[in-house]
């Protein structure tokens, strides 16, 4: 969903805050929630989300390219489900330090569930959930 924003404030609050290295989002609709947070990451970070909609990650890109933020940010088109799967495989040690989950609501469990299985969150990483309880 669309980040307003008071969202987008609190999200650029956590980022700032915790201060990770490395950051997923699952699920970019236009990218408003990953440029909120890419625009506060630290010079060496980087955020990686997860779109499914490839009209929402044409626009996402473009919004990230007009912020200037596509060194920092990107956006991977695919079912979530497939895109975390293709994470691990792509770098099975890589772990995430902040991990926002903003997509279809009814596989919050389902991410929660991959992302505990392939240890995707890093020791001290902190998982954010949009609308939703676990």
């Amino acid at each position: 969903m669309l980040s307003g924003g008071l969202q987008s404030k609190f999200m650029r609050q956590l980022i700032k805050f915790f201060k990770p290295k490395n950051v997923l989002e699952i699920g970019s609709f236009t990218g408003c929630s990953a440029i909120a947070m890419g625009s506060c990451l630290l010079p060496d970070a980087k955020l990686t989300t997860l779109e499914m909609d490839t009209q929402c990650v044409k626009v996402a890109r473009e919004y990230i390219e007009m912020a200037q933020l596509q060194d920092k940010v990107f956006v991977k088109e695919g079912l979530a489900l497939n895109s975390l799967g293709a994470l691990v495989k792509e770098s099975p040690s890589l772990k995430y330090d902040f991990i926002f989950l903003d997509a279809d609501k009814g596989n919050y469990k389902n991410y929660y569930e991959l992302i505990m299985k392939h240890d995707l969150l890093s020791d001290h990483g902190v998982l954010v959930t949009d609308n939703s309880t676990l």
